[in-house]
């Protein structure tokens, strides 16, 4: 289990006045909060102050200028609350050996502890530099009344989409692996299926697809779920890639969702459409927030 803890950018927010920056800010919000929550085994904490802090100032900056933008609570719903406890926590500044004591840091270092000790497996997200911190991960020491000793961990830090996205293709991608063996999407194989959709470009289309294997993403939680399969987008043919698990050792093959042309060239309208049932797969399968994080990755060229 990976838990992940957010802090929101509740005064940064009161800075935007351009409906454009509105619109970008709250876009990549919205869509970092979906990748965390589209995970099997990842878990989306946030402080309660600072969640309804946010929503506040979200509502009034949304009211003031008057910016049609998404309601907080389409955005903050998969956020679940840390639950106060007892734990004295602070940031450490460790370049200067002293201890961060303004009370955000305070509130972060108290949640983080909370978070580490049900899981040792934790990622900080700090949205927009929220919290003034300059190093990849996030130093917090800890002490209790009853212990030993102090509990000191470190976190590590993303900023925004693509460092969270980049993450999640280490975390979770490196140990895909891809079957070049399987040829019955391959048009120039052999054992090709001239009723089964191909890979672009064939055997070379098969690196293409194995490079993008670390980077697919499916939907967990949501309610378009897909099983087993992962899909990613291929910015360079322009269409979507479906993978398949084949129930072994982390091996997926996979296909460009698309038809060849020449698979119904000859055939009349019936065997047309009998191809088309067989292909089960289609980008309608896609679930709707799938397609929403491969549609931003791809706009904004994050990996």
């Amino acid at each position: 289990m990976l838990n992940v803890f957010i802090w929101l950018p509740s005064d940064r927010i009161l800075g935007i006045n351009e409906e454009a920056e509105f619109d970008v800010f709250i876009e990549e919000l919205s869509v970092l909060i979906d990748r965390i929550d589209c995970e099997q085994d990842v878990k989306l904490w946030g402080n309660e102050a600072n969640i309804t802090k946010f929503s506040e100032n979200l509502e009034t900056v949304s009211y003031i200028h008057g910016f049609k933008g998404i309601p907080a609570n389409l955005i903050l719903d998969n956020i679940r609350d840390v639950k106060d406890s007892d734990y004295s926590a602070f940031i450490w500044i460790d370049s200067s050996e002293k201890l961060r004591e303004d009370e955000v840091s305070n509130d972060i270092a108290k949640n983080i502890v909370t978070l580490f000790n049900s899981t040792e497996n934790l990622l900080f997200v700090n949205f927009e530099k929220t919290l003034s911190y300059h190093r990849s991960y996030l130093s917090v020491i800890s002490d209790k009344e009853g212990l030993e000793k102090p509990i000191f961990v470190c976190i590590p830090i993303v900023l925004n989409f693509e460092e969270l996205d980049e993450w999640f293709k280490d975390k979770f991608g490196t140990e895909r692996k891809f079957n070049f063996n399987a040829n019955h999407h391959n048009a120039n194989h052999r054992d090709y299926n001239r009723e089964k959709t191909i890979i672009i470009g064939s055997e070379a289309g098969k690196e293409k697809l194995s490079a993008l294997l670390k980077s697919a993403l499916s939907d967990k939680k949501g309610r378009e779920r897909i099983g087993t399969s992962l899909v990613n987008f291929d910015g360079d043919n322009k269409c979507f890639v479906w993978f398949e698990y084949e129930n072994t050792n982390n091996l997926y093959h996979g296909y460009h969702l698309t038809l060849d042309e020449s698979q119904f060239h000859g055939r009349d309208e019936e065997s047309i459409k009998k191809i088309i049932r067989k292909n089960k797969v289609t980008i309608d399968e896609i679930p709707e927030r799938v397609k929403r994080i491969l549609e931003y990755r791809n706009r904004t060229n994050a990996p």
